[in-house]
């Protein structure tokens, strides 16, 4: 009965649809008749309101709707508490299906287990996204994170995009420095019982040179355990990218990888 009313409630907002459609094909067809009087169209439709619009066709016209009417009516017919499909992942929307939850289940394990560097792929649309906005609300009170979704930084650019988000070092000083101030940060934060954690998405677009130089920020660690964790989330491209010859000393170092 409730998948029932759903598609009544679909056929009805189809059926409103194609009353917008004939309505805008009737605005469209007295715009080409105003333009072939010599008129500018778009002024003189601006300027005649909605009721005298039906008197120069000789019929009565219906009064248009605005998008924000339109949005508002979808989310009171349904019952919506907000317009859905939004173009941002909201990890409120998360889908907890086992597929997502055993993905989820993955890097949170590579994470508190300080695995170092850990790899996720998916195809374009399996919400890798969503997920570490996820993964990002439920670890919060313990791992400081770094999210990364500019995939075009140069090494140099992914490195000072790091420290200048953890806040830990300015541009003034060199590459040493930044690196030495780098793994201050991360120890005193082990001291204190927390974690730092990076996250590239659109992974499979960082060039080699910065997938290089990730080696060089995983060198950081103690004796016992990695420093900085560092989540790779791509397509499966980034996974065929991983098996060039120059990028072996990566791919060696993937602690885990997971594929949604």
């Amino acid at each position: 009965e409730c998948i029932n009313g759903i598609d009544r409630k679909l056929l009805d907002c189809l059926a409103h649809m194609e009353e917008y459609k004939r309505m805008y094909s009737e605005l469209g067809a007295l715009s080409e008749k105003l333009h072939e009087l010599g008129a500018d169209s778009i002024e003189v439709l601006e300027s005649i309101p909605t009721q005298d619009l039906g008197r120069l066709k000789g019929e009565k016209m219906t009064e248009l709707p605005t998008s924000e009417q339109i949005g508002t009516n979808i989310e009171s017919y349904f019952g919506f508490r907000e317009t859905p499909f939004g173009v941002t992942p909201d990890p409120r929307f998360f889908y907890s299906s086992p597929v997502y939850l055993e993905g989820l289940a993955a890097v949170v394990h590579g994470i508190k287990g300080k695995r170092g560097l850990i790899l996720l792929t998916g195809e374009v649309g399996t919400g890798k996204t969503i997920l570490l906005r996820k993964l990002m609300r439920q670890l919060e009170a313990t791992v400081r994170f770094v999210f990364i979704s500019n995939s075009h930084l140069t090494s140099y650019g992914l490195f000072e995009a790091i420290v200048q988000d953890l806040g830990v070092a300015d541009k003034e000083k060199n590459r040493f420095e930044m690196i030495q101030e780098l793994k201050g940060y991360l120890t005193e934060q082990l001291k204190r019982g927390q974690t730092a954690a990076l996250l590239i998405d659109e992974a499979q677009n960082l060039s080699d040179e910065a997938l290089e130089g990730l080696c060089g920020l995983s060198n950081l660690e103690t004796e016992e355990e990695k420093l900085l964790q560092i989540v790779l989330v791509g397509q499966p491209e980034l996974a065929v990218k991983l098996n060039k010859p120059g990028l072996r000393r990566v791919k060696q170092r993937i602690a885990l990888h997971h594929r949604l």
